[in-house]
């Protein structure tokens, strides 16, 4: 059975009594004879309000040991009692990561060696000329027999330029690589009587490297301690079952340190706060496609939630500006409606919806046969590859110069000021639909992140219901509007005014080639860029010579000439950054896995964003909050040093820390506070004052 703490007092007591009478000798010759303790700080002077790390390291006897948070059946946790001045923050310890210290027909949780407990306190915001604290301390030591041990010990910081010390460089450092790593996978910790089995949602391609695992729970109730921990590997991730007192209560919570061995000989160590459940039953584990035993629908909240974040989302998708040049040719259709009757209407704003989700189909279709090949892909994947762009340029080049009365192209309406036929709208409302869902898909709105990284390790059929709600979302402003015929008889009337804001329609298409053509650049060499713009110039001059004429008078070049040019001398360097961006190129750290953890690990705060080149969200973030002076003048005072992840093209690390943190596209803006703590996620819409906001309450 598992003991209580009051038993393991009652056995570190008695324990005490029966093997070493001579601990009771005094507390300094308890501490010199089986196990020594320091203080240390990290730093050898403080400011005022600085953070500062403290250690706290046991050593105990040879072959004697201490214990973790969770001693397991016996043993007892070390005790700090702090004595410190007002407005000093003192935090609970650090534990390293633990390992079972089987004990006759008992197992522990603890250190046969030298462990330091890390303990990170921030300094009152005025004192001095030092700050003094007191420590004192419990903790026990066991071999067979078991040795209660108890010091005094005192550190006076002294104020000045917050150096660290040196000399306990190397002490901290590996402190923290013996720190269970932050995990980010979602976890379910089911109990049911005399079992328990905890559910991690990690990757399949993750999943299948594990060649051993084992749990350390922070709390009592979950498993019998000296039992055996069965774990499978499953396509959904990774099951662990053990067995546990019938008798005990349900823990309040599902933390703890889940141990991974991987096939290649590595083994690491994640935090884990599982969702704990008392349940009638355990989930069915059935066989996957792969083989593996596969688990029937892991939730990480309910389909109802991820189908109306998805809804949501999907109506906000409207107002990123991703969408906004598409939507204009539903304005001009919308514009141009009135005459028609309200049938012809309503059947046009359902073509436009079926037109959005017969493409989010084929996207979600096309997603999930590339994930099951093996590829590391999410949200936005076509972006990243160089044909589909260039043929999008193209797209967007010809409906410009349709738009501009170049040639035509049905978008709802045939002419200015013309009827227009029930199937011409229906085609072109279908037809915008599509091409609306091809450029949102590089967007991503506030509630779309959650609901498609959730859609993404479900089921077939939960994953399509969950995009088809964004693809619903996405259309219904227009399907709402096609049916109000208040909203159609409020419209102005045709006439010859609707040529030419046809043909202002068409500027925003240009814009969106030229943001394409950009996209194109950063995923190609010259050679791939020369031949694009060959060919969309020979794309043009046939459309010239099959229309029968040019267009273009010279003075309307000569206008159009100069008005670039004084758009170039006035706006561009606005554009380019002017007075109130930073050149952040030189400071920014690119992102690799391993760098960005060892980071993490370290002391200074760390602010990493996943970016592309083809995410509008991501670059209008760029310019309007993350490279302004302010925001970049923030960053060093607070010294934060700064990591970008480039996802223009396909990066397998990337993705799986999009996937890590539940999200399956860009942009993804995270910061760490430092010290192993756990990354704060910041909106995927950002201003400087929110910027600012999460800085000032996060460190």
């Amino acid at each position: 059975m598992v003991f209580g703490v009051g038993m393991r007092v009652v056995l570190a007591l008695v324990w005490a009594a029966l093997g070493a009478v001579g601990a009771f000798a005094g507390e300094d010759s308890a501490a010199d004879t089986h196990s020594t303790v320091r203080l240390i700080s990290e730093q050898s002077s403080i400011r005022p309000g600085q953070k500062f790390w403290l250690g706290v390291e046991i050593t105990p006897r040879e072959n004697w040991h201490s214990y973790w948070k969770n001693p397991g059946d016996s043993g007892i946790a070390p005790f700090l009692f702090w004595e410190a001045p007002d407005g000093t923050q003192l935090a609970d310890p650090l534990f390293a990561v633990p390992e079972p210290l089987p004990a006759g027909p008992l197992t522990n949780y603890g250190y046969k060696g030298p462990t330091v407990l890390l303990i990170e306190g921030r300094a009152p915001a005025t004192g001095g000329p030092s700050l003094p604290l007191k420590l004192d301390m419990e903790w026990l030591v066991c071999e067979v027999e078991c040795i209660p041990q108890d010091a005094s010990l005192s550190l006076d910081i002294p104020y000045g330029d917050g150096a660290k010390d040196p000399s306990y460089r190397e002490t901290f450092s590996a402190a923290r690589a013996q720190l269970p790593e932050l995990g980010y996978w979602e976890a379910d910790l089911n109990i049911i009587g005399p079992a328990a089995q905890l559910i991690v949602y990690m990757s399949q391609r993750e999943a299948e490297d594990v060649s051993d695992a084992y749990f350390f729970p922070e709390q009592d109730g979950v498993t019998l301690y000296s039992s055996e921990q069965r774990f499978m590997v499953t396509p959904a991730g990774l099951v662990i079952d053990m067995e546990r007192f019938d008798g005990d209560e349900v823990p309040e919570n599902g933390l703890g340190v889940l141990s991974v061995a991987f096939t290649g000989g590595t083994t690491q160590s994640f935090e884990v706060d599982a969702n704990i459940t008392a349940t009638a039953s355990l989930p069915s584990v059935t066989s996957g496609a792969s083989g593996l035993p596969a688990l029937q629908n892991p939730p990480s909240f309910p389909l109802w939630q991820a189908a109306l974040f998805a809804l949501v989302g999907g109506i906000l998708l409207n107002l990123m500006p991703c969408v906004f040049p598409v939507l204009s040719l539903k304005a001009f259709s919308i514009v141009s409606a009135s005459g028609r009757s309200a049938g012809a209407l309503r059947l046009e704003g359902w073509a436009y919806t079926f037109g959005i989700l017969v493409s989010f189909a084929a996207v979600v279709a096309t997603l999930f046969a590339l994930r099951a090949g093996g590829a590391v892909v999410g949200w936005g994947f076509q972006l990243q590859e160089p044909i589909f762009v260039g043929v999008m340029v193209a797209l967007m080049l010809l409906i410009g110069l349709s738009l501009s009365g170049l040639f035509n192209i049905s978008f709802g309406a045939e002419s200015a000021g013309q009827s227009l036929t029930s199937a011409g709208g229906t085609k072109g409302a279908f037809f915008t639909g599509v091409l609306a869902t091809l450029v949102a898909t590089p967007c991503t709105a506030p509630l779309m992140a959650p609901a498609i990284g959730f859609a993404l390790t479900q089921s077939a059929l939960v994953s399509v219901v969950v995009f088809l709600a964004l693809g619903l979302g996405l259309a219904m402003p227009f399907l709402i509007l096609s049916h109000l015929p208040s909203a159609a008889a409020a419209l102005p009337r045709p006439g010859p005014w609707m040529e030419r804001f046809k043909q202002f329609l068409a500027f925003p298409m240009y814009l969106t080639a030229a943001w394409l053509l950009s996209v194109y650049v950063s995923l190609t060499d010259s050679q791939a860029q020369m031949i694009l713009l060959f060919s969309l110039t020979g794309l043009v001059f046939a459309i010239w010579l099959w229309t029968g004429t040019a267009r273009a008078s010279v003075k309307g070049l000569s206008a159009a000439v100069s008005a670039l040019c004084l758009y170039v001398l006035l706006g561009a360097p606005g554009l380019l950054g002017g007075s109130s961006t930073a050149n952040t190129a030189s400071e920014e750290i690119p992102f690799e896995r391993a760098t960005l953890d060892q980071m993490v690990a370290e002391d200074a705060p760390v602010f990493a964003y996943f970016t592309a080149d083809w995410c509008i969200t991501c670059k209008a973030n760029e310019k309007v909050a993350l490279h302004r002076a302010e925001i970049q003048a923030l960053f060093q005072s607070a010294n934060i040093r700064v990591v970008k992840g480039d996802w223009t093209n396909r990066n397998d690390d990337i993705a799986q820390l999009l996937s890590d943190y539940g999200r399956a596209g860009v942009p993804l803006y995270l910061l760490f506070p430092g010290g192993g703590a756990k990354a704060v996620v910041l909106p995927q819409i950002l201003t400087p004052g929110i910027v600012r906001e999460y800085v000032e309450s996060t460190l």
